[in-house]
């Protein structure tokens, strides 16, 4: 069943960070935490073990897009993936657990170069305008990749 009192939860962390990402190209790290912390109890009313996992997974995450952000920052300049971007997909890890990292890395990916294909836009893009309604659309969707939930 699809977790609609959850994405009702998230729902206005998600448009407060795309307003945010928007107009000044920064992920408040309020509504990062939020969500995270939102993903955590939700899986904590399930089971204490289903919590622990999704907190692994959120950790595993974070550390991966951070050590990117760091990468890509030192060969851009400065002008590369963002560290809000990085917490933002640690925040969807913990909210999605582990079962749904694929779709949480694949579908905001494919939306922004849908837009960059569709637009032709130049310049930065704010990627937490793609990870954030991606977060809860996988909400809403069953594990697609892994189907192991």
């Amino acid at each position: 069943m699809p977790n609609y009192i959850l994405v009702l939860a998230l729902l206005p962390f998600a448009f407060w960070i795309v307003i945010s990402d928007l107009k000044q190209r920064i992920i408040p790290n309020l509504a990062v935490v939020a969500t995270a912390m939102i993903g955590l109890l939700w899986a904590g009313m399930a089971e204490l073990t289903t919590a622990v996992v999704h907190l692994i997974a959120a950790g595993v995450v974070t550390v991966f897009f951070v050590t990117i952000s760091h990468l890509s920052n030192r060969q851009n300049s400065g002008g590369g993936f963002g560290m809000g971007d990085a917490k933002l997909f640690g925040a969807g890890a913990m909210v999605s657990g582990p079962w749904q990292v694929p779709e949480l890395i694949l579908i905001p990916s494919c939306l922004a170069v849908l837009f960059l294909v569709l637009t032709k836009y130049q310049g930065r893009l704010p990627f937490g305008v793609f990870i954030a309604p991606s977060i809860l659309m996988i909400c809403l969707l069953p594990p697609l990749i892994l189907g192991l939930h």
